[in-house]
């Protein structure tokens, strides 16, 4: 269930229009909600008393916001930017402010090997060997760290799934909640359809009912309850450290997010491998991360080729005309 969010400053009624706005377009709008809630919550702080955005006002906002990196803070000056716009329109007097020189992020995403792949898979086949709580996820662990990898799903996409969202005989899932707000859908492999049907024999033993009901979560804890990505998380990292898979920390990794960045990284490999060009390989990888625009996906074609360098050798002329800011 989605957690509601309650606006209480003067400002409160415009950031409700804004998000219902959001989601009339189908868009989650899910950081943007709570984005305004620290708007919201300044707000109150600051004592103000009428509808109004200042510049004096974003100045000393800005000056609290000394932990948020330049990329958070650019996005958060787009949300203010919309909010003002908005609310001049509603007759508000309000300062547009300027967004600030946007510096797209350096971060490099932790790409993990094949044979580090197989030792998780392996680690977390090996959970369920000590106590199994009624409250666990232990069941769904093994499976739900293949789905990542095997789709390059998020974890937020996996743990929100539905009964009625897998359509095992027809070899895909259909993915409702997405991070953009556009439903899509994820092909299954073979070798996953049979992960996932030894999951549902073991999964529909328990004791629950309308365990199979096409509105209940299709991933489960043994007390039927559903499976949250924060627990998925922690499993995660304990099974990194059986791995001696070292977890830097401060948003460096390697992290569970990272299975999809290496999801993108070996199935554009293996698309080079079966002979096909770079530029026929993008938009097949652009549409199964959900991606809404090629430029989001066009840095796992430099990050393939940083690690694989016989990616660049098979790049031809073409590739090169066409990435030729990529392919630099």
């Amino acid at each position: 269930m989605t957690k509601q969010v309650e606006y209480k400053s003067v400002l409160a009624p415009y950031m409700n229009i804004m998000l219902n706005v959001r989601f009339s377009f189908g868009y989650s709008a899910q950081q943007m909600k709570y984005i305004l809630k620290e708007f919201d919550d300044f707000a109150i702080g600051w004592d103000l008393r009428n509808p109004c955005i200042s510049e004096e006002m974003i100045k000393e906002w800005r000056k609290g916001r000394v932990n948020d990196s330049e990329t958070t803070i650019y996005h958060k000056f787009c949300v203010w930017r919309e909010l003002a716009i908005l609310m001049g329109r509603h007759g508000c007097e309000c300062n547009i402010p300027r967004l600030p020189r946007y510096k797209p992020s350096s971060f490099t995403p932790y790409i993990y090997s094949k044979e580090e792949m197989k030792r998780i898979f392996e680690e977390s086949d090996k959970l369920g060997n000590g106590k199994n709580y009624i409250n666990a996820a232990l069941m769904a662990i093994p499976v739900i760290l293949r789905l990542l990898y095997s789709t390059g799903m998020r974890v937020s996409e996996v743990t929100t799934l539905k009964n009625e969202d897998v359509f095992l005989d027809r070899h895909y899932i259909h993915l409702r909640k997405t991070k953009n707000g556009h439903e899509r859908l994820v092909p299954l492999g073979d070798d996953m359809i049979v992960e996932l049907r030894r999951y549902e024999t073991f999964r529909n033993r328990i004791p629950v009912n309308k365990i199979t009901g096409s509105g209940n979560s299709y991933f489960i804890k043994l007390d039927g309850l559903p499976v949250r990505s924060y627990s998925v998380r922690l499993y995660f990292r304990a099974i990194l450290d059986r791995c001696d898979i070292k977890f830097v920390g401060d948003k460096k990794g390697p992290r569970i997010h990272d299975l999809r960045h290496t999801f993108a990284v070996h199935a554009m490999l293996q698309m080079v491998h079966q002979g096909m060009d770079l530029y026929t390989c993008l938009p097949i990888l652009s549409a199964a991360l959900g991606h809404r625009t090629l430029r989001s996906t066009e840095k796992y074609v430099r990050l393939t080729q940083a690690m694989y360098p016989e990616v660049a050798q098979k790049s031809t002329g073409m590739d090169a005309f066409i990435y030729n800011v990529i392919l630099d």
